[in-house]
């Protein structure tokens, strides 16, 4: 992506979290803000798990989040080209990536699963039921590459309340996303209207987990992100933001 092009969109998509005070440091973090329950608007307010852990890590390590909403595939070329400083919105740590961008982390251990129609239940129970069927998925995310593996005809979205409405049409017969996502499209409405994630089928987990992304050059940011991160784990802010997003505990660590 040209640099040109990126600096356009940062100006006509940045969101600001909240008035900042003229003598704090601010962090510019880049979150793709249609992904519940890590980051999503609310009213207008970007709210989020990754959103109260950025808050939670800059309260530690001395510096003020500022939130930037934008497209989840742009966000890596953007620290790239140091157009943000960070990015935090569901970001696997993956070897591929990590040839690009440093990593903070991890905070979170996600796990892969799949959102299909109940009436589809007793067709849909195994992976193997997959094959060959058409599958939905944000691009560029994990959810992704664990469809690509299963089928080759798959609908994919820029934000994941788009692969979940295709599945709403009849475009596709399941959504894979990360298990706390599928939780949430349940949770809220979901559940109700006829959906459920597939009971035992995990398409992987990342025992890297997911992580903070800064630019390979910024190796005092990454630091003090880390540093924050830990006394964040030491004084239990981690696991009262773990206990308000994950209530079910069942993707953190």
């Amino acid at each position: 992506m040209k640099l040109r092009r990126i600096s356009a969109m940062l100006a006509a998509l940045c969101v600001p979290f909240a008035v900042q005070t003229a003598s704090a440091e601010k962090i510019i973090v880049g979150s793709e803000c249609t992904y519940p329950p890590f980051e999503y608007v609310n009213d207008g307010k970007i709210e989020g798990y990754d959103i109260d852990i950025m808050n939670a890590i800059g309260k530690e390590a001395g510096f003020e989040p500022e939130f930037h909403n934008m497209p989840f595939d742009s966000i890596l070329p953007a620290i790239m080209t140091n157009q943000i400083d960070v990015g935090a919105s569901g970001f696997d740590i993956t070897e591929e990536r990590k040839k690009k961008v440093d990593f903070a982390g991890p905070y979170h251990f996600p796990y892969i699963s799949v959102v299909i129609r109940e009436a589809d239940k007793d067709k849909l129970k195994t992976k193997d039921d997959l094959k060959d069927k058409r599958l939905c998925v944000q691009i560029g995310t994990t959810g992704a590459e664990a469809a690509e593996k299963i089928t080759k005809d798959i609908g994919y979205f820029n934000a994941s309340p788009d692969a979940f409405m295709e599945l709403r049409t009849g475009g596709c017969v399941g959504v894979i996303n990360d298990h706390a996502t599928n939780q949430y499209f349940l949770k809220n409405g979901g559940k109700d209207g006829g959906y459920l994630e597939m009971p035992g089928v995990s398409l992987g987990e990342n025992a890297e987990g997911f992580g903070i992304m800064v630019n390979k050059s910024n190796t005092a940011l990454r630091d003090r992100i880390q540093a924050g991160l830990q006394k964040i784990k030491e004084n239990g802010e981690y696991r009262k933001l773990r206990d308000k997003w994950f209530a079910d505990g069942a993707t953190a660590k």
